[in-house]
């Protein structure tokens, strides 16, 4: 990620890719050896972005046998997620304990980037899907909660919390989590499944039963039954306004409904 200002004529897309190049030399010239002339060119057309995108490098972690990449360099997420800072430090500790437990440099770069690359893929893999747009962040990302919360509240030995929470949980890494959470997902898709067939299949034979007790058509039977649903759910409501002595104010309180006065100003 290069950070720049606004004005910054590199903040544009459609760079020169030979100024670009020439930008990299001067100032990160450590860097601008390992880019070749077409990966300077596409970074040079690229738009500016205000905030990273979610994106990983893979599949390893390592240039040779002499650099590393780690933190938003190897896994970049945006920040309201509380995960760059802290994948950044496990990077860093990871390295060290390959350094530890190695006997040089080299052995060390390569058992670092077998240990994260992994880790960094599911790790932007997660943050994607609790950041995607309208229709399918819900699906992706607010049905989830809701689920994972029922689920977790009637059965918290069979299904665990939801990913945020996860990931908040010591010892537990980025791949752990997502298997984790793809097996709550199929235990939660079967038990609804079979809930909604087991009701689909008892509503049919109590349908039949009635019908045929009565000597009804089952499409009689199962119209009425509609309205009768239709109108207990109505009814409910109401019911809660039938108190003797009730007055307009305990109405208005119950319907959660704003008094205005003449000017607008809603009245307490």
């Amino acid at each position: 990620v290069l950070l720049l200002k606004g004005d910054d004529p590199f903040a544009r897309p459609d760079c020169d890719p030979k100024e670009f190049r020439t930008l990299l030399d001067t100032y990160l010239p450590q860097f601008s050896s390992l880019l070749d002339d077409e990966t300077v060119a596409t970074t040079a057309k690229k738009p500016p972005s205000f905030l990273p995108s979610f994106r990983y490098v893979g599949p390893r972690l390592n240039q040779d046998e002499r650099t590393v990449v780690l933190g938003d360099c190897a896994h970049t997420v945006k920040p309201y997620f509380g995960l760059g800072a802290n994948s950044a430090l496990e990077d860093v500790k990871f390295l060290r304990d390959a350094i530890q437990s190695t006997n040089n440099l080299s052995d060390a770069v390569l058992e670092f980037s077998k240990q994260r690359a992994k880790e960094a893929e599911a790790l932007v893999r997660i943050s994607r899907e609790l950041d995607r747009p309208g229709k399918l962040g819900f699906v992706t990302f607010i049905l989830p909660l809701i689920l994972d919360s029922i689920f977790h509240r009637l059965a918290p030995k069979l299904f665990e919390p939801n990913t945020i929470a996860m990931l908040q949980r010591e010892g537990y890494g980025f791949q752990q989590v997502a298997r984790r959470k793809r097996l709550d997902r199929l235990g939660q898709i079967g038990i609804i499944g079979g809930g909604l067939t087991g009701i689909i299949a008892a509503t049919k034979f109590s349908v039949n039963a009635v019908a045929k007790c009565l000597g009804r058509k089952r499409s009689t039977v199962a119209a009425t039954l509609i309205v009768a649903l239709g109108a207990v759910r109505l009814i409910r409501p109401l019911m809660g306004y039938l108190v003797p002595g009730l007055a307009p104010a305990d109405v208005l309180n119950k319907t959660k409904s704003k008094v205005t006065g003449a000017g607008g100003n809603e009245l307490s």
